[in-house]
């Protein structure tokens, strides 16, 4: 079975995940080659949406759980000479880590999905941002020709984030209550889902709709 990462683990993984974005950055032929999986987009494109991105949800994190809203990336323009592209974007993934570092798991951050299921917090900004580059690390990697598999632990942490994060909701459940179990083949485990049924007007709280009712457990074949 493998274990659900840790803080530490998603910081380290940022981090691997972003080298291997600027390796294959590094070793594409044209930076203007169409992204195949981000229809409208260059290689350049991805670089930039990437190095901004990071510099922004650094700033947000620093900018502490009082903020009230994303900040700005800032910082120089994006520079297109592939040396220089290569190390801006290695501080863009500095300037993320230090901040997550610097904050911790646990402290409150401005987040884009308010109250669904992922708390608001320096944890779940990491568990996310883990998400986006090792996902647009795979589009630079299909770009230049030489897609790699997701780390496994990665893909299996991005599950509780997809479901928590991209498709959870306040609003109450109106059907009869549900459970629904995600069978995850490669870590053998299971995410369960449970989907409660609330009679009154009020959606449950972030911790109680990820409490006993989502886990993972191993999965016993037979």
């Amino acid at each position: 079975m493998t274990e659900p990462l840790t803080f530490p683990d998603r910081l380290r993984l940022i981090d691997d995940r972003s080298a291997a974005f600027r390796d294959a950055v590094a070793a594409a032929p044209d930076l203007d080659a169409p992204v195949p999986t981000c229809p409208g987009w260059t290689l350049f494109d991805l670089a930039r949406h990437i190095g901004q991105g990071r510099r922004s949800w650094a700033a947000t994190v620093a900018a502490g759980p009082e903020a009230s809203g994303r900040a700005a990336p800032g910082g120089p323009d994006v520079p297109r000479e592939r040396t220089a592209l290569r190390d801006w974007l290695a501080e863009s993934t500095e300037r993320l880590l230090a901040a997550l570092s610097d904050a911790g798991p646990d402290r409150g951050c401005w987040t884009w999905w308010d109250t669904s299921q992922s708390p608001q917090n320096c944890g779940a900004v990491a568990r996310h941002q883990l998400q986006e580059i090792t996902v647009h690390t795979y589009d630079a990697q299909l770009t230049v020709g030489a897609p790699r598999p997701l780390p496994v632990e990665v893909a299996l942490d991005g599950v509780e984030d997809f479901l928590s994060t991209c498709c959870a909701t306040t609003v109450p459940w109106p059907y009869e209550p549900a459970v629904l179990d995600y069978h995850l083949t490669e870590g053998r485990v299971v995410v369960r889902a449970a989907l409660p049924r609330r009679r009154t007007g009020h959606p449950p709280s972030p911790r109680s709709r990820c409490g006993p009712g989502r886990h993972r457990r191993p999965v016993h074949r037979r």
